[in-house]
C-alpha cells in the first residue's frame, strides 16, 4: 500500500515475523520498523486487531517525524540523552493516546 505525507511517498509492506526488515536500528526484532531511507514501513503479518492499529499508529509517528523534518528538533532538545528512546516514547504516546485526544477534540468542537 502506498500513501503520501508532506508530498513524500511511503510504502507499507506486511512481512513475515522472521523478516530481517523487522530488526530495528538497535538490533532488536520488533513488530514493525520504519525505514526513512527506503520510505517504507514494514509490519509483521501476524498481528491483528487493536495491536495492529497501535503498531500502525506508532510507525506513522515515525513517518510524520521524518516527512516533516522533525527529528533534528528532537535531537536538539535531547542533546546528549537517549534520542531513540525519546522518539519511541513520542510514537508510543501517539499510538496509545492519539484516538482519545482526537475523540475529545471532536466532542469539544461539536459542543
Amino acid at each position: 500500500m502506498n500513501f503520501s505525507v508532506n508530498r513524500i511517498s511511503w510504502t507499507v509492506i506486511f512481512v513475515s515475523p522472521l523478516s530481517n526488515a523487522l530488526i530495528d536500528r538497535t538490533g532488536k526484532r520488533t513488530l514493525a520498523t520504519t525505514s526513512p531511507v527506503e520510505r517504507c514501513v514494514y509490519i509483521s503479518n501476524n498481528i491483528y486487531g487493536n495491536k495492529l492499529t497501535k503498531v500502525i499508529r506508532h510507525e506513522l509517528g515515525h513517518v510524520i517525524m521524518v516527512s516533516y523534518g522533525l527529528l533534528p528538533d528532537i535531537f536538539k532538545l535531547v542533546r546528549d540523552g537517549d534520542v531513540i528512546g525519546v522518539e519511541e516514547y513520542i510514537c508510543n504516546f501517539n499510538a496509545e493516546y492519539g484516538d482519545e485526544i482526537t475523540s475529545i477534540t471532536r466532542e469539544i468542537l461539536l459542543s
